[in-house]
């Protein structure tokens, strides 16, 4: 994930929860609202960060994953997607 960071991060926000350690209330807001667990859970939110465009959980390749990141740095469709848990659904980010 630092490298996907290091290589997009000017163009993507990168938030990283561990949700075994104690959170903050922003970091259990983003627990709740993914119902992030102890399984690898990654959201890739539109630019605005009102939307959800997909949600990788459990074993997903990495070059999925940087296919992925590199689209939404580019504002194209994503290549490789999973979960639509959240279709139709916008978020109301914290304040």
């Amino acid at each position: 994930m630092a490298d996907l960071e290091g290589t997009y991060g000017k163009s993507v926000d990168f938030v990283q929860i561990n949700a075994n350690k104690k959170l903050d209330a922003e970091q259990i807001w983003w627990v709740n609202q993914f119902k992030v667990a102890e399984i690898p859970n990654v959201a890739l939110l539109s630019a605005n960060g009102a939307e959800v465009k997909t949600e990788l959980v459990s074993k997903f390749s990495s070059d999925a994953l940087r296919a992925d990141i590199k689209a939404l740095s580019e504002g194209q469709a994503l290549p490789f997607t999973m979960v639509d848990a959240f279709k139709g659904r916008k978020l109301e980010l914290p304040k």
